[in-house]
């Protein structure tokens, strides 16, 4: 879907940058209209912001809509006389299942997922693949779905099939290598549908992981986040279900580790080229979702040979990725995939980590990868599940990390440089998307102001 973009958002100037499956630009004339309006505009700070999982890009519009205008409200008389442009960042990202693939918009322990549900959510997982030989496979796994039941052959099919639509993501992205469960790829087929589809719930107490997540997003006709989607924790039981929670494992794993693409090979080159032609000019990173790792990818580079990326503040919104991200020794044996950030000063000002166990989303992957990692349920997505998400406990393990608050929308903030601020938003962040209100934007405001 292809949207006209404003040139105007929240009163302040919007650029739009689309990047595709392989981090490629999608249209080079929105870097030469970003970079010809910096070098005539008098621009001082550049707020980049990315979103998370959303199907097209005018839900990713939306967010920035409603984001933006309540930025402008705590702005007050503008960011302290700066002026200020934006960068919208639109990448293919695809949510989970939504709740309208699954009867009733829950389902009991006892039920199965219908035949036709996974079929509809197998045709959603196109937006995953990233080649001809993907869309044979997917092809193939929707003709696998009627037999699944009956024959144990086409269920050991269908969970290795399944797994080659990672392709080589696991093997290229260190932290996904430490999170995703050896035993994805070591067990049979069958076996993998089996242990998915059978719920747990004597082990322990999964009420807040299970059932329908609200993992949010935003409707693209007024902006109010949207609740009900179906997340990886959706506990049914039988073959089917087991198969539907493996495509949501795949797309989670999937869309992470492309976060990390584009900002690394895509994002991070747009923005060192700012530099260079505006040495001056400061640059704000927001991220929500799997656009919190976009961003915390970009402010780690390409590779430890290219040029570093200067940054002045780092906004983390429910950022879906590890909490040892930042960590220092995190396991005894190594650091955080972004540790470098920090150990090379590449984030000059003040980074905000939001979080909240309101968040189901960023805690819905962790049962499953702890039980095909045949661990128990009692800790699922905590502080101390070495699965946990930066987004549901903040950064761990990490040295330049301090507690805090997410404040009132006119509470005032004394950041300083260089320290991650962990803001736990209970009282503010009802669920995964909702990362727009004015308690956040007086605080990116804030951030903005300290550099």
């Amino acid at each position: 879907m292809s949207i006209d973009f404003p040139t105007e958002v929240g009163g302040l100037p919007f650029f739009p940058i689309e990047f595709d499956k392989k981090a490629r630009l999608v249209d080079d004339d929105q870097v030469l209209a970003l970079d010809s309006f910096i070098e005539t505009g008098g621009v001082t700070d550049l707020l980049v912001v990315a979103h998370g999982w959303n199907n097209d890009e005018a839900q990713a519009m939306a967010l920035y809509r409603h984001l933006l205008s309540n930025v402008e409200r705590e702005a007050d008389d503008g960011f302290d006389a700066r002026t200020v442009a934006v960068v919208g960042v639109f990448w293919p990202s695809k949510k989970f299942a939504e709740s309208e693939l699954i009867s009733g918009g829950a389902a009991a322990f006892g039920d199965d997922l219908p035949e036709d549900e996974l079929i509809a959510h197998l045709e959603a997982m196109r937006v995953v693949g990233e080649s001809d030989e993907d869309d044979a496979t997917i092809d193939r796994l929707i003709e696998l779905v009627p037999i699944l039941e009956d024959k144990r052959a086409a269920r050991t099919e269908f969970g290795e099939r399944v797994r080659t639509l990672l392709g080589t993501d696991i093997a290229d992205d260190p932290e996904l290598a430490d999170e995703v469960p050896t035993t994805l790829f070591m067990m049979a087929g069958d076996q993998m549908l089996e242990e998915l589809g059978i719920p747990r719930d004597e082990e322990a107490d999964v009420s807040g992981v299970g059932g329908i997540a609200a993992v949010g997003g935003f409707d693209d006709a007024d902006g109010d986040p949207m609740g009900g989607i179906a997340g990886l924790g959706s506990f049914f039981s039988g073959i089917r279900s087991g198969a539907g929670n493996a495509l949501n494992m795949i797309t989670y794993y999937k869309m992470k580790a492309r976060a990390g693409t584009v900002g690394r090979k895509g994002l991070a080159p747009v923005l060192r080229e700012v530099k260079d032609e505006v040495p001056g000019i400061k640059i704000h990173l927001v991220g929500h979702s799997f656009g919190g790792r976009l961003v915390a990818a970009t402010a780690l580079g390409e590779s430890s040979t290219a040029a570093v990326l200067p940054v002045d503040s780092m906004t983390l919104l429910q950022a879906a990725f590890s909490h040892n991200g930042f960590a220092e020794d995190w396991d005894g044996t190594k650091d955080g995939y972004f540790r470098d950030v920090y150990v090379e000063n590449r984030i000059s000002g003040p980074t905000l980590v939001t979080h909240t166990h309101n968040d189901q989303a960023n805690r819905v992957a962790y049962p499953l990868a702890s039980r095909l990692a045949r661990q128990t349920a009692a800790a699922f997505g905590d502080a101390d599940d070495k699965y946990g998400a930066i987004g549901a406990n903040g950064a761990q393990s990490t040295p330049e990390a301090v507690e805090g608050t997410l404040l009132a929308r006119d509470g005032i903030y004394a950041f300083d440089a260089g320290v991650v601020y962990n803001l736990e938003g209970s009282d503010y962040i009802d669920n995964h998307g909702d990362v727009a209100g004015r308690e956040i934007a007086n605080a990116i405001v804030a951030a903005v102001n300290t550099t």
